[in-house]
């Protein structure tokens, strides 16, 4: 992982969009807010 940078992003069920249950192995994709 040369030159990646790795971020461990906590959420909970209320932060995913819709109506999807999450499995483990599941790929996902993060919205981020810089929060300025």
């Amino acid at each position: 992982m040369n030159g990646q940078e790795v971020f461990y992003l906590t959420y909970t069920p209320e932060d995913v969009e819709g109506n999807v249950q999450l499995e483990t192995g599941d790929k996902i994709n993060f919205v981020i807010d810089n929060n300025k």
